[in-house]
């Protein structure tokens, strides 16, 4: 499935995954030459970047409630303005404080972590059993090409506005994300919420495996080596002395 067609099919699926790999590959790369910038020492570079991590393994689980209960559409609109308000936050009040700036970072980041998965999970509720795949890979070159571009537009921001840049070039692309659901063509496609398929989180990383693991996906079957192996199980004779 190319992005043209996933577009015309999903186009907040396909946006989303963009926005999602440009603001991470943004904050990995950019991240630690932001703290630097801004004075931290080894200790609070060491603390600003793991809030991040632990921030994004934290919210996973509520977010992931959250898509199951309610309108995915919304919860990625919800997710992108809270995601935009602790940018905002990290840029203009985290410079006063080391810990205030470790708490909004965090936030900030494990909120924009659970973008790609929202984005992969309303993609999903408009395809086919059959298209799942396809569509899984077509997600993941969207997130490739916003890695690509993510830690230039953070570069230029910073070498214009300072330090801050980071965080603020990061909220106003939150920010067209947002008006892009509100008046673009996705908002009038995205299924009810009786409707909508289970929650899986899932990452880049995974993203393709997942979707060979997938049930729903008609192509799935059991690797031929652990059928074998079953076999082989079901053929040795029991130990000596076994009942």
């Amino acid at each position: 499935m190319s992005l043209r067609r996933l577009y015309g099919m999903s186009p907040v699926g396909t946006l989303g995954s963009l926005v999602a790999g440009l603001l991470i590959s943004a904050f990995y790369a950019m991240g630690p030459v932001y703290a630097n910038r801004i004075g931290l020492d080894i200790g609070q570079v060491s603390n600003f970047m793991a809030s991040a991590i632990i921030a994004a393994m934290i919210m996973a689980w509520p977010v992931g409630r959250l898509c199951d209960r309610f309108d995915r559409y919304r919860v990625m609109i919800v997710t992108a303005l809270v995601a935009a308000g602790c940018s905002l936050a990290a840029a203009f009040i985290g410079g006063m404080s080391a810990w205030a700036l470790v708490l909004f970072v965090g936030l900030y980041m494990g909120i924009s972590a659970t973008l790609y998965p929202i984005a992969v999970a309303i993609s999903n509720d408009l395809m086919d059993s059959h298209q799942i795949t396809a569509a899984s890979t077509a997600l993941l070159l969207s997130y490739g090409i916003g890695s690509c571009i993510g830690p230039v537009v953070s570069a230029a921001a910073m070498e214009l506005m300072g330090p801050a840049g980071l965080f603020i070039s990061n909220a106003v692309i939150l920010g067209l994300l947002m008006l892009f659901m509100a008046v673009g063509p996705g908002r009038r496609m995205h299924p009810s919420v009786d409707e909508q398929e289970d929650y899986y989180m899932t990452t880049p990383e995974v993203a393709l495996a997942m979707a060979d693991l997938d049930p729903r996906n008609p192509d799935f079957e059991e690797h031929p080596a652990e059928i074998a192996e079953e076999e082989e199980n079901r053929k040795e004779p029991a130990p000596h002395g076994s009942r």
